[in-house]
């Protein structure tokens, strides 16, 4: 049962931080695409664009951009997941971690095991712990999310709604003469 424990703790971290790596790696990717926003072939930014063109047709004008963002933001899924959840993921496989080294720990005293048993498993859900909070320190995943949502609404405000107001005063100007 104690040896278990130990292999589900170092699978729970092995996820952890395989999966922010990922997400790091995803995230980077969509900065990277946002960059170069007029000609990307990135699908979701261009459904996004799409979106905000449909949205400004209907309704000539979007008056609240960043709430856009949010809202397309939280709609993205990874594997059937919300994207915020994938993101708030990470604290909570901590906090597994401490948990499952201290259940280890009292195992080992309830089985009366030697004290450097206990003690090793303890340490191993600090450890791992602590190795998820290093690969997220390392990722910055949060950092990227405002980043990422920052330069979405920036391309919006600044280029996107500015073209198509243009358009459209000057489209309502050719059909009055």
């Amino acid at each position: 049962m104690g040896q278990a424990i130990n292999y589900i703790t170092i699978s729970v971290c092995a996820f952890g931080c395989v999966s922010r790596i990922i997400l790091s790696g995803y995230y980077r990717m969509l900065l990277k695409a946002l960059k170069c926003m007029k000609t990307t072939k990135n699908k979701w930014m261009q459904k996004m664009k799409e979106q905000f063109i449909l949205r400004y047709q209907a309704m000539l004008g979007v008056q609240n951009v960043e709430s856009f963002v949010d809202k397309f933001f939280s709609e993205r899924r990874i594997m059937g997941i919300p994207v915020t959840a994938w993101t708030g993921l990470h604290i909570q496989l901590v906090s597994i971690c401490l948990l499952l080294g201290a259940l280890s720990a009292m195992y080992g005293c309830v089985k009366g095991l030697p004290t450097a048993s206990v003690l090793t498993a303890m340490f191993q859900g600090i450890w791992t712990s602590a190795l998820l909070l290093v690969v997220d320190g390392f990722c910055m995943v949060p950092g990227k999310v405002d980043a990422l949502k920052c330069g979405m609404q920036d391309y919006l405000e600044n280029y996107l709604q500015v073209r198509l107001e243009h358009e459209y005063h000057v489209w309502g100007k050719d059909r009055e003469e």
